[in-house]
């Protein structure tokens, strides 16, 4: 009996599961990431044959599927195979997680909930590491900041990556204070919000705070056209006000504009470019819309 019942809790939440281990190795383990996925496709799989109808495919996976469909026809245009299969095993997650949903049982609310809480708190714990860094390392921080480079994460992935779960992680922990909860709960989501909002400032995570600053503006400035409620002008002056006070009395985030600046100037006058800086997401950007011509040009002449 006690068998049947284990049994049937692992099957319950099996899924649930592999979703935590995959929102953990996005953040802190290349290995669990691709575990979680193996592990996920197998129990969807499972689920499905247990007398389940598969969902429906939505328009929304075709996207994802379509994006990996695209990289494998980036083979014809690459001379470094090694890196070509490299970025086809890191991007597989395209077109599992849209086959593991289709065949798995629709997520349950207080799952989402959780797992979306998860997202935020793991973004929290790594900043926290971050922070722990900068202090006991102020001479090399400092020197990293003067010369406008990456603070790399202790334990998180490569910068880029980073800057855009650090973004999700945000908005996770906000949509998590937004839900009906305890009290004391909400005080939790409000102090993780405000460390992860210092951790993003001192490490000067240009990308995601821009990034939020621009959502945020974007909210702000629907809910005054919306409700046409002149109280969103006075929360758009705050934002303004905010950035202007981030950008004059904390030094990493006033160098990581100065140096933008200067390599956007570089770009313009076709100088040197620092590829350590935004112009290395100019260069592969230009990559990339080459390689988007003669795909293009290709699959014209396929169809004459």
């Amino acid at each position: 009996m006690a068998k049947a019942s284990i049994y049937s809790l692992l099957k319950e939440h099996a899924l649930e599961a592999t979703c935590f281990l995959l929102i953990f190795g996005l953040f802190f383990s290349r290995a669990v990431l691709s575990i979680s996925l193996v592990l996920m496709l197998l129990i969807a799989i499972f689920n499905f044959y247990q007398h389940q109808k598969p969902n429906p495919i939505k328009l929304k996976h075709y996207f994802f599927i379509g994006l990996y469909i695209l990289i494998c026809l980036s083979f014809w245009n690459t001379s470094d195979k090694a890196l070509w299969l490299d970025i086809l095993f890191k991007n597989s997650f395209l077109w599992l997680l849209p086959l593991v949903f289709t065949f798995a049982k629709t997520p349950q609310e207080a799952t989402i909930r959780r797992l979306v809480l998860f997202f935020g708190l793991c973004g929290v714990l790594c900043i926290s590491v971050d922070l722990g860094w900068v202090l006991s390392h102020q001479p090399l921080y400092k020197e990293i900041i003067a010369r406008g480079g990456n603070i790399r994460s202790v334990l998180g992935p490569y910068h880029t990556e980073l800057s855009l779960l650090y973004s999700i992680a945000f908005i996770a922990l906000w949509i998590s204070l937004l839900n009906p909860s305890k009290l004391y709960k909400k005080w939790l989501m409000i102090a993780c919000l405000c460390l992860l909002a210092i951790g993003l400032i001192v490490v000067a995570q240009r990308f995601t705070i821009s990034c939020l600053l621009m959502i945020a503006l974007i909210l702000v400035c629907r809910q005054a056209i919306k409700t046409k409620n002149h109280r969103y002008i006075g929360y758009f002056l705050i934002l303004f006000l905010a950035l202007i006070v981030i950008y004059q009395k904390v030094p990493a985030i006033k160098q990581k504009v100065i140096f933008t600046k200067n390599d956007i100037d570089n770009i313009i006058e076709n100088k040197n470019p620092n590829y350590y800086s935004i112009s290395q997401r100019w260069a592969a950007n230009k990559c990339a819309l080459e390689i988007v011509k003669k795909m293009f040009l290709l699959v014209l002449l396929l169809q004459i």
